[in-house]
Parts: C-alpha cells; structure tokens; sequence
C-alpha cells in the first residue's frame, strides 16, 4: 500500500460554494468533472491514510468503517470514518476521524441513536474517560 498524507491543503478541498449536485448544475455545471474528480482522488487518500491507521491498530480493532465521499445527491461537507473494537461492534462508542474545512479531528464519542442496542452504556464510556492516563499522551 503506498504512502498516503494529509497536509493542511486536505481541508483546502470542502471550500466549495455548493455540495448539492443540483445547485452545481444551476450555478456552475462546468465545475462538476472537476470537482468529483477532486473529490474522489482526495478521498482515494483519505482511505488509504485510514487503512493505514487500521493495520498499525491491528487487533483489537475491527475493520475501519468510511463514509462514501458522495451520497449520490451531493458530495460530503466532510471525510468521515470510525473505529470500533471487534467486541464491541454493536457499542455506541466509537473512535471517531473526521477532516472537514476546518480541521482533523480524533474523538472519542457517544453516539445516542445507538444506545438502546449497545454493549456498554453511557455510565461505562465515562468511565473511560475518567480512567484515561492524559500523561501517556506527552
């Protein structure tokens, strides 16, 4: 797998006027090529740099979930993927990477829409965060 990289330029791509291809087509039609075309080389690099997160994860860590770069209708305000353990597949946690026009973010989060079937509650994600040696991190 060859070498990806992120660089500030990456966010550079979601500074577009529009994301729905049906404002593209009113307002610009000849930008269309150029942006899907930009879109998907971006996002081939977004993937890419996310499975090369994932085999340096390793086990325990499940196959990476990322999101299409287009939903069909418009192309995304954002590159998005999560990270799961794989016993925790069903869990409302995630490790989240989310690059949008401002920044690269890496979060853990809580996600409510899941709760209702997830494997550990929210009292025991806290415990995560309450339990999480900071120091580690310099």
């Amino acid at each position: 797998m060859n070498q990806s990289k992120l660089t500030s330029q990456s966010c550079d791509l979601f500074n577009i006027p529009f994301f729905q291809f049906a404002q593209m087509k009113k307002f610009c039609p000849e930008d269309i090529p150029r942006i899907k075309a930009d879109y998907k080389a971006h996002w081939d690099n977004w993937k890419t740099t996310i499975l090369q997160v994932a085999a340096e994860l390793g086990a325990p860590f499940a196959k990476p979930h990322i999101e299409s770069w287009t939903n069909g209708w418009q192309v995304r305000g954002h590159f998005f993927a999560y990270f799961k353990y794989e016993y925790n597949l069903n869990s409302a946690a995630i490790l989240s990477v989310l690059l949008n026009s401002r920044r690269l973010s890496v979060s853990l989060d809580w996600h409510c829409y899941r709760a209702d079937r997830s494997q550990i509650n929210v009292q025991q994600y806290n415990q995560w965060l309450e339990n999480f040696d900071f120091a580690d991190l310099c």
